[in-house]
Parts: C-alpha cells; sequence; structure tokens
C-alpha cells in the first residue's frame, strides 16, 4: 500500500472513530441531564467547533494537504 492511501486509510479511520465516540455518548447525555443542561452543552459544543479551527488556524488539517 503506497503511503498515501495509507495516510489517507488512518486519517479516516481515526475520524470515524471519533465521530462513532460522540455518537454513542449521547444516550449517556441524555440520560444524565436535564433538557435545559442538554441545550447548554450542545451550544457550547457547536462554538466551540465553529472557533477552534479560527484559533488554530486550522494547522492539524493542513498538514494533510
Amino acid at each position: 500500500m503506497s503511503t498515501l492511501k495509507k495516510n489517507i486509510f488512518l486519517y479516516s479511520l481515526g475520524t470515524f472513530f471519533s465521530k462513532l465516540l460522540l455518537f454513542s455518548l449521547v444516550p449517556f447525555y441524555s440520560f444524565y441531564l436535564s433538557k435545559e443542561e442538554l441545550g447548554f452543552y450542545d451550544l457550547i459544543f457547536n462554538t466551540n467547533n465553529l472557533i477552534i479551527p479560527l484559533i488554530t488556524l486550522q494547522i492539524a488539517e493542513s498538514v494533510y494537504r
């Protein structure tokens, strides 16, 4: 397997499993948190997802390119 294919495979595998982990944690969050707390968590989580690429200048993504 070429280096490019190997790197693409590892990157996609890491991305898939991190999203799978986040998806599998949602039932635990919804069980232990109230609707208001879950809404606040979602607001903070989505705000972080928007701000972090701006703060880090997307360095991690630029390394792969």
